[in-house]
């Protein structure tokens, strides 16, 4: 019997967020994140426009790209 394999994190985490990317878009990825880490207390549209004002876009798009790779 072969033992399990199991991937690098950092390649789990990659993959994980490539594919929430994919199904559900940017927005609710984020909103998916948020109730995964308990921080959906409060208003959603007040949150969102917070973390909107705060984005550095530039390196929010870099990230993202950077994230998906070549798949893209």
């Amino acid at each position: 019997m072969r033992g399990v394999r199991y991937k690098k994190e950092e390649v789990l985490v990659r993959e994980a967020l490539r594919t929430l990317n994919e199904r559900f878009g940017p927005v609710e990825t984020m909103r998916f994140l948020k109730v995964v880490k308990g921080e959906t207390k409060g208003d959603i549209v007040k949150w969102h426009r917070e973390w909107q004002n705060k984005l550095n876009k530039e390196k929010f798009f870099w990230d993202i790209f950077e994230v998906m790779g070549d798949d893209m």
